[in-house]
């Protein structure tokens, strides 16, 4: 059983999410603002009108406005609906 979910994200500067993993994959299309995001293999970045594609189920990420205006990006996730949509995680 699947979930499909569309975010719409945003924050200031500087905003971040906690560290967490999800039970599935996610991608991101930024709207406006700059995005990054830090996961084991390191920190990418994705710029308004882009795309990140998404990763493997249980990848460790914290994800935040590296830009120097407000963010707002659409995420989309494909995750496993038997499970919590995310958990609290930590880099090792």
């Amino acid at each position: 059983e699947y979930l499909l979910r569309v975010n719409c994200g945003s924050g200031p500067p500087g905003a971040k999410t906690p560290v967490h993993s999800h039970f599935g994959s996610e991608a991101f299309y930024v709207i406006s603002g700059k995005l990054g995001q830090r996961t084991p293999s390191g920190i990418g970045y994705v710029e308004a009108g882009h795309t990140m594609n998404g990763h493997p189920a249980g990848m460790t990420m914290e994800v935040f406005n590296a830009g120097t205006t407000d963010l707002s990006a659409l995420i989309m996730f494909v995750a496993d609906a038997t499970k919590p949509f995310s958990v609290p995680a930590k880099f090792e």
